[in-house]
């Protein structure tokens, strides 16, 4: 990726990523390019599936052999194989400041939709001139996005019609319950301490709308609620050095 994104900024060229192991949605593609006309550099997350998620994904094969799936499909399939490296970040269990998921990654199930928040993200879309302000980097993309980009991003959002799952082998079972000073530490490491990039935390870096509603999950509005008093009690610790 790091390589990518070097050649672009050499030709003058912005750079998009596209990941051979994630299923995008049906317009994600026209979307995104339509979206980069307006908007600089755009970063969007995906949910990490089980392979099993593939039966419920070739319900969608075309003739020509492609997929073609709604965004809001993908919704459902990806919240019914989430991946157990990614349920190990529902915030919807937390209890603050008691009881925190051990993570950067504040996932959330809504009513309507997923959720996240975190500074590790796909930068789907770099323009010229912040492709050609990446350094040294050993590192996937995602761990570079605060560096590279900064807190001035772009993420589609629900009405945006994007969608991606990323497919995922295995299983874990790491779920790991802290109380308020380990979560804070966890999530001011990722974003190095600089309160200017707790805009991860403040607006959601990725929503997958679902067809299937839960009532008994919040509201969207209330989960950014919730998110800003995250974000509050995060600038009352932040750490030293």
């Amino acid at each position: 990726q790091a390589v990518q994104v070097r050649e672009a900024a050499a030709a003058g060229h912005a750079y998009h990523m596209y990941m051979p192991d994630m299923v995008y949605s049906a317009n994600y593609m026209p979307r995104l390019f339509a979206l980069a006309e307006w908007h600089g550099d755009i970063i969007h997350n995906a949910v990490n599936a089980t392979v099993a998620a593939t039966d419920d994904l070739e319900l969608y094969r075309q003739a020509d052999n492609s997929l073609a799936i709604p965004a809001v499909a993908m919704g459902d399939i990806a919240w019914s194989h989430l991946h157990a490296r990614q349920s190990q970040y529902l915030m919807n269990g937390a209890e603050v400041p008691v009881r925190m998921p051990y993570t950067h990654f504040h996932i959330w199930r809504a009513r309507d939709r997923l959720m996240f928040f975190s500074p590790h993200n796909g930068p789907v879309y770099l323009t010229p001139r912040t492709a050609s302000r990446l350094g040294y980097c050993t590192g996937t993309m995602d761990t570079q996005t605060q560096k590279v980009i900064g807190a001035d991003f772009f993420a589609p959002s629900i009405d945006d019609d994007m969608a991606v799952i990323c497919l995922e082998l295995g299983s874990v079972d790491l779920e790991h319950w802290v109380d308020w000073h380990d979560f804070a530490h966890a999530c001011w490491m990722q974003i190095e301490c600089r309160d200017d990039h707790l805009e991860y935390y403040k607006r959601p870096i990725a929503e997958m709308p679902t067809a299937i509603i839960d009532d008994t999950a919040p509201a969207a509005a209330d989960v950014l609620a919730m998110q800003a008093d995250i974000v509050g009690r995060l600038l009352k610790e932040i750490p030293n050095g």
